[in-house]
């Protein structure tokens, strides 16, 4: 560590430090945020989706963002010790595993009580597809979920091994990459986790073909339609028009 006895003409040298720190914490306590989002949505089904007021999201925005940028002053200023900031990202790398976890355990319980037809409670037609949304974001996102803890994980043990002197200095530069080109490892992992992204992606990705492909032609087959009877029609008369209640009513 450098030490200085002035600061003077030493300003970008110190918001460039500042910026490093901010970007980590960011981070950190932006994955908190978004599971304590979806925590929320997930306790609050009956009506989180429809209620207009902004001010949950913007409540955690703000305070994760506060957060952020008090920790990286501390920590700039070695205001906090080495050993605080390293448990910071710990409790909040496991706070946002369980988190996770415990929010796709609640909608798994929610999709298999919607789908018992014996069951007492009601869910309306935008609950039941929130249920649905929320199934396919944690099934599409797992990997992403993961990717990113460890990536916090690597570039704080890294640090915390650099701090303690159990690795040479030399090594800080491994860390500090791994730091600033984990937005990579994140990206390709969101976009290869999306089938439309993937798809889309791999067709970008790939600039020349050896050889023509022959493209397989897709047979459709026509499925056969039974015909209804008065009693099922009349059901699918009542769903229908019960949606569509359902839906005016979540327009007003």
């Amino acid at each position: 560590m450098l030490e200085v006895q002035s600061l003077d003409g030493l300003e970008l040298l110190i918001f460039a430090g500042f910026l490093e720190w901010y970007y980590m914490y960011s981070v950190i306590f932006g994955v908190l945020a978004i599971a304590s989002e979806r925590l929320i949505a997930s306790v609050l089904i009956e009506n989180y989706e429809s209620n207009t007021q902004l001010f949950i999201p913007t409540i955690l925005t703000l305070t994760y963002q506060f957060l952020s940028i008090l920790v990286s002053l501390a920590v700039l200023f070695h205001k906090i010790e080495g050993t605080t900031t390293h448990i910071l990202w710990s409790i909040s790398c496991l706070i946002s595993a369980v988190v996770y976890l415990f929010v796709r355990r609640i909608n798994k319980s929610f999709h298999r009580e919607i789908k018992n037809m014996k069951r007492n409670r009601v869910f309306t037609i935008s609950q039941q597809f929130q249920v649905k949304e929320n199934l396919r974001a944690l099934d599409l996102g797992t990997n992403l979920v993961f990717v990113v803890l460890a990536t916090i994980a690597v570039c704080g043990s890294g640090i915390l091994a650099l701090n303690f002197e159990l690795i040479p200095p030399f090594y800080a530069h491994f860390v500090e990459n791994s730091l600033f080109l984990n937005p990579y490892l994140i990206c390709f992992t969101a976009m290869l986790s999306v089938p439309q992204w993937k798809k889309k992606f791999l067709k970008m990705f790939i600039t020349f073909r050896i050889g023509k492909m022959r493209r397989r032609r897709r047979i459709t087959q026509m499925e056969s339609i039974d015909i209804i009877d008065n009693s099922s029609r009349k059901n699918l008369e009542i769903e229908t028009n019960l949606y569509f209640k359902q839906l005016t009513e979540s327009w007003i």
